[in-house]
């Protein structure tokens, strides 16, 4: 922009000037100096302008956002997803892996309670003996609590397979809720 108000600011001193005019000896006539003055301005903005509008972020958004557009919303279990992949297994901090496994355990009880029909405790009972699902990993998880007494190559061994072992209880959970729906359709 400087530039082009700097040349602006020449050509006008060099076509109104006669000092400079006679000094630099011109060899076009002032009305042929003017004409392809105004004819290189014109060429320069007309090339340029497309790409000034093409690189217009604030036009380019408001052509893209529809105006009748819900914004989406997370999915179910994105949280959980998030903080499964955010942080290498080992890393996830022991408060936030209690937390995570007993959001999972109240999770499964609620869905032994809406599918079955039984109370809390007998989806208590359930969880326990592990009867509410088939799968092996997702009744350990559920059922199982840290022990201090643990040797601390399996801590380290439960810390590396915790995101699959949530993940897995996640994939029981849902799929016990589906079987029931289906159940209930038909």
């Amino acid at each position: 922009m400087v530039g082009g108000l700097l040349s602006l600011t020449g050509a006008l001193i060099v076509l109104f000037s006669p000092v400079v005019e006679s000094f630099l000896s011109w060899p076009w006539d002032d009305e042929t100096l003017l004409v392809a003055f105004l004819t290189a301005a014109i060429l320069i903005a007309g090339l340029l302008s497309p790409l000034t509008l093409l690189n217009n972020p604030n036009q380019r958004n408001q052509a893209e956002t529809i105006p009748e557009s819900i914004p989406s919303s997370p999915s179910p279990g994105h949280d959980l997803e998030s903080v499964l992949d955010s942080r290498w297994p080992a890393s996830l901090p022991v408060a936030r892996r209690k937390r995570i496994q007993t959001q999972l355990r109240q999770a499964a009880i609620r869905t032994i309670v809406r599918t079955t029909g039984c109370s809390t405790r007998t989806a208590r009972e359930k969880i326990k003996e592990g009867t509410w699902t088939d799968d092996p990993v997702a009744i350990s998880f559920v059922r199982s609590n840290p022990d201090a007494n643990t040797p601390y190559l399996q801590l380290l061994s439960k810390r590396a397979r915790f995101p699959r072992r949530a993940r897995r209880t996640a994939q029981a959970i849902l799929l016990r809720s589906e079987q029931s729906d289906r159940d209930n359709e038909h």
